[in-house]
């Protein structure tokens, strides 16, 4: 199958045969429903013949890869990259026919994608495909700004507060960095010193300044030293780069909240398909 796509030709094989019901069944159960960033994954996989007997002894080959996604407003958006193998795990069933599974914590909202290859003691394999997405968990610090969208090339203030008491050596501000959804470029500056524009204010608070120069939807977000996440937030910079999902119409206003009185400004944008 081959299909042209801006230019370019993609291709793909597939094999159609006809189903064979697996010589057993390999089960893949997490602790939570739901995980998000910062949170260790585990699990259990349960091996099982047709007749309910326990699969003992069996090997397990656990291949792990992540692809970043992005979540706005609620709805999932993929970082449009190709997932990226993290990591990979050799287990062995115990007595019970069970494994426990342990996955490493993603450091930003991802979709990890497992497959799993069991082999009992003859020479029958069975695999396993599953998925588990990971949203963005609690962070320490709280991200706002007075204007949800803005013009190309207009500094925009952000405010940077910390939601209760931090360890200032663990989770210390280091930098910003933005990402432009609908082309994937990036953009990053540091939060030490005056020098750079970050000013501090009442109540711990830290405010720096962001130039976007392009039109779009950004993801800023602010990490420490090691790139562990502290606070994010979205932004819209009004022009003809701004693209909406095809089919809806999206609106964005200027702020949050409004008193009486106040004049509320929105940016809409459409695609139909």
């Amino acid at each position: 199958m081959r299909f042209d796509y801006n230019g370019g030709v993609y291709g793909s094989a597939f094999r159609v045969a006809e189903y064979v019901k697996p010589h057993f069944d390999v089960n893949l159960s997490m602790d939570k429903a739901d995980y998000a960033t910062g949170e260790p994954l585990k699990g259990k996989i349960q091996l099982r013949y047709p007749d309910g007997k326990l699969v003992r002894d069996s090997k397990i080959s656990v291949t792990l890869c992540a692809q970043k996604v992005t979540i706005v407003d609620g709805e999932l958006r993929y970082a449009g990259l190709f997932p990226v193998k993290l990591d990979q795990q050799e287990l062995k069933t115990d007595s019970d026919g069970n494994a426990s599974l342990t996955l490493p914590a993603a450091q930003e909202p991802s979709r990890y994608a497992l497959t799993l290859f069991a082999q009992d003691g003859t020479a029958y394999k069975v695999r396993v495909t599953r998925e588990v997405l990971i949203v963005r968990g609690a962070t320490p610090y709280r991200l706002t700004t007075s204007k949800s969208f803005s013009q190309p090339k207009e500094a925009v203030n952000f405010d940077l507060q910390a939601l209760g008491a931090i360890d200032p050596a663990a989770h210390a501000p280091a930098k910003w960095e933005w990402t432009r959804l609908e082309s994937q470029t990036h953009g990053e500056g540091a939060l030490k010193g005056a020098a750079n524009g970050a000013k501090s204010g009442a109540g711990g608070k830290l405010s720096f300044p962001v130039q976007f120069d392009e039109p779009g939807s950004y993801m800023l977000s602010v990490k420490d030293e090691t790139g562990n996440l502290l606070a994010a937030t979205s932004h819209w910079v009004a022009g003809d780069g701004l693209k909406a999902i095809p089919g809806s119409v999206e609106i964005v206003f200027d702020r949050d909240r409004y008193k009486i009185g106040d004049t509320a400004e929105a940016s809409s944008r459409s695609r139909c398909p």
